[in-house]
């Protein structure tokens, strides 16, 4: 359990002088694979330096392998043990002291000669295939570890229906798995992952997904966008019913406790995808609430808040997009404010509201401290292109009633000299700050 984690080093400890006294030459393939699977689980490392560093556990179990211990291993105890070395982050390095690649050729090798194979649980392909993508295969001929075969394995039994009910977490595996490693939907590729994808698909939107977790949300959503999918007529396989799906679990609260970054991610894919803020009903609104909700308790980046107020404007839902602004003032450092004023040129609908909730945005930071000459720059910088007309605005402007053009010319130059006025005052305080200490110091090097 997780409370367990911080007093397992001994028992670690126990099984490494257990090995090294040669009490684990009986142990058979289950065992060293239920082994690292509890390594994996309990969070263990391959760093010397950890106090739950199970290194010698992997290189004797790599042994086990090459000495024929895994010749009649069931297709679960190898999917639980390359589960186990992806997770504790081992590498198909040939020169590193936990290179797994035998493991992988080997496993890969079991799979081209079906056996056991032929009947292995949906959820011991997802998981072989997500470590392979973990460690690093690609489907590209320059793979350090050739998977294809394991790939095509994985897209044939879908096509049989041999993949019934695996548990949410499998499916967002199995779809992130191939998306990561490049595989594609055109047809007639060795790569073509279409039926998978479909399959996957089928299952969410039948009811499969129930009880799936903001991460699972997030990883079929970005396997799925980066796979090609989209709402367009054209795309290979039609994503609107997933959507439809995901609408309907935001709406019932099915993301209340998503992480910033699944957030962003799953809002980035609907982007991706061709989705609009009308087809997503509360998506976007839950999204902005659920950061801004992280933002006030500092569990997200600016970085994040960035990421999350550009596709919310990219999606067009101003209204979530601006509901989000009140809660930068919790970000501390320039860097922060300055990104996210990068990030408001696109979100707002017209050139006032985005003189608005720019100079609200950047007068208080301003305020708040002194900048360098550089950083006021870069807080001007993103007002300088909104104030611009370009010429096709000039055309366009004539079409729009003068009252409104009034509106904008007022706040273009009201508030934007007030804030050059700001930046010039903050500029030259520093300026005379620089100074004085230089001057004392000068005094004190004369003393």
């Amino acid at each position: 359990t997780a409370e367990f984690v911080g007093d397992s080093a001994p028992l670690w400890k126990g099984v490494a002088a257990a090995m090294g006294a040669d009490k684990l030459q009986e142990a058979v393939s289950q065992d060293w694979s239920n082994l690292l699977w509890a390594a994996g689980s309990l969070n263990c490392s391959v760093s010397p330096e950890s106090p739950l560093d199970v290194t010698p556990v992997v290189q004797a179990a790599v042994k086990a392998v090459k000495a024929g211990g895994f010749a009649q291993a069931a297709p679960q105890a190898w999917s639980n043990l390359m589960w186990a070395v992806a997770k504790l982050k081992c590498t198909l390095d040939p020169e590193s002291p936990v290179d797994v690649s035998f493991l992988l050729t080997t496993v890969v090798a079991a799979v081209k000669a079906g056996g056991s194979f032929s009947n292995a649980v949906p959820q011991a392909w997802c998981n072989l295939l997500w470590s392979a993508a973990k460690l690093g295969c690609t489907a590209a001929p320059s793979s350090p570890v050739d998977v294809s075969s394991v790939i095509a394995a994985a897209v044939a039994r879908v096509q049989v229906g041999g993949f019934p009910q695996p548990r949410p977490q499998g499916w967002s595996n199995l779809v992130w798995a191939v998306a990561t490693m490049g595989c594609n939907t055109t047809p007639g590729s060795p790569s073509n992952v279409t039926q998978l994808i479909k399959a996957a698909l089928a299952a969410v939107t039948s009811g499969e997904f129930t009880g799936a977790l903001p991460e699972d949300w997030a990883g079929l959503f970005w396997g799925t966008a980066t796979l090609g999918c989209s709402i367009k007529e054209d795309s290979p396989v039609d994503v609107k019913p997933l959507v439809q799906q995901l609408v309907a679990t935001v709406e019932k609260g099915g993301m209340q406790a998503a992480a910033a970054e699944d957030w962003v991610t799953l809002l980035q894919s609907l982007v991706q995808m061709g989705c609009t803020a009308d087809l997503l009903g509360a998506v976007p609104t839950r999204g902005s609430e659920r950061v801004s909700y992280l933002v006030q308790r500092a569990k997200v980046s600016a970085a994040g808040v960035v990421g999350t107020l550009g596709v919310l404007g990219a999606l067009g839902d101003i209204k979530a997009a601006v509901a989000l602004l009140p809660h930068l003032t919790h970000t501390t450092k320039v860097e922060g404010p300055v990104l996210l004023a990068d990030a408001i040129a696109g979100l707002t609908p017209t050139l006032a509201e985005q003189l608005q909730h720019a100079v609200s945005l950047l007068l208080p930071i301003l305020e708040a401290g002194s900048p360098s000459h550089t950083q006021a720059q870069w807080l001007l910088n993103p007002i300088v292109p909104i104030v611009e007309v370009k010429a096709e605005e000039k055309v366009s402007s004539q079409a729009v009633p003068s009252q409104e053009v009034k509106v904008e010319e007022k706040v273009s130059d009201q508030a934007v000299p007030m804030l050059e006025e700001k930046v010039e005052e903050k500029v030259e305080e520093k300026q005379g700050e620089l100074q004085d200490q230089a001057e004392g110091t000068n005094v004190e090097a004369q003393a």
